[in-house]
């Protein structure tokens, strides 16, 4: 398995902070929903039905919902799969659009720190579509198990190898991911109950900046993709598996 080589790593793991700032502000602010973590939003949506939440039931749905139509749209936009190294020029193009949406959150959620009962659902479908269309852009780089909007994997994969004594070299990065959804939701949940409306803009900067520096980055390679210089030179192919 191949680790992200550090340019892209760098990316990933704001995106990463990004995915855990939408869901604690999701969380806190939109009505104990997720819209990037599809797992947890799962479990929210089982609890919501036995219990005859109605309205619980109805933000998880539309979480569901949006982050699905995120995913494939993303999907058309990214591709699938991706190259050993580097960041197509796809990605960034998904990213971008991902941007728009997460604008759109922020500026709808500015207009007040308590949404209207029926500007919720838009801001909880806005939420997960920017968040499937990042899960589904992140996969388009080809590095398996890196979702950057859910971390289950990464962390028993790191207990694993940890446990096992193996990898060594793929141990920071996974904490990495892990440390930085941690940290995301922290920031987010901090600042959502002191300036909500700068919270709510935290993630289309974090993806604003990503985009510029992955631009940055094509600019001088010379070509799309930003290929790493290096990238096998490094190992990351030859630990086994």
């Amino acid at each position: 398995m191949r680790v992200p080589t550090p340019r892209r790593e760098a990316r990933l793991l704001a995106l990463t902070v990004t995915a855990g700032w939408v869901d604690a502000l999701s969380f806190l602010g939109l009505g104990r929903v997720f819209t990037s973590n599809m797992t947890g939003n799962t479990v929210l949506l089982g609890l919501a039905l036995a219990q005859a939440r109605g309205a619980e039931v109805e933000r998880s749905a539309i979480a569901l919902g949006g982050f699905v139509l995120g995913a494939a749209l993303g999907s058309r936009l990214a591709g699938w799969g991706g190259p050993p190294g580097g960041w197509p020029i796809r990605v960034t193009l998904t990213l971008t659009v991902e941007l728009a949406v997460l604008t759109a959150f922020a500026a709808l959620w500015s207009w007040g720190t308590q949404p209207p009962a029926t500007g919720l659902g838009l801001l909880v479908a806005l939420a997960a579509l920017g968040m499937g269309l990042q899960s589904v852009a992140a996969r388009r780089l080809g590095i398996p198990g890196v979702t950057t909007t859910v971390v289950t994997s990464i962390l028993a994969e790191l207990v694993a190898d940890v446990a096992s004594l193996t990898h060594p070299r793929r141990w920071a990065p996974r904490l990495g991911f892990w440390g930085s959804l941690l940290a995301g939701a922290a920031g987010g949940a901090a600042l959502e109950l002191r300036w909500p409306a700068l919270a709510a803009a935290v993630p289309a900067l974090l993806v604003a900046g990503v985009i510029l520096v992955a631009l940055a980055g094509e600019g001088r390679a010379g070509g799309p993709g930003d290929p790493d210089p290096g990238r096998e030179a490094d190992g990351e192919g030859k630990e086994g598996e």
